[in-house]
């Protein structure tokens, strides 16, 4: 699973600034963060039987940003 960046309080607690948050956000091709909500919901696919037959998988959540971009 490689999760992207959530617009979680993490942000708030790390003290990253509005413009850093800007330039990561423009950096998604959604233009947005993604929620946790979004993370879990992949989480619990895997953990399903409907993911019984998915073997060496890595599932990207991250609003179609993604390494080398």
């Amino acid at each position: 699973m490689s999760p992207g960046a959530a617009g979680t309080p993490l942000l708030d607690e790390l003290g990253v600034p509005e413009i850093s948050r800007d330039a990561m956000r423009s950096k998604i091709p959604f233009k947005r963060f993604g929620a946790s909500q979004g993370v879990a919901e992949a989480v619990a696919f895997l953990a399903s039987d409907a993911a019984g037959h998915l073997t060496g998988q890595d599932i990207t959540v991250a609003g179609g940003y993604g390494p080398g971009d």
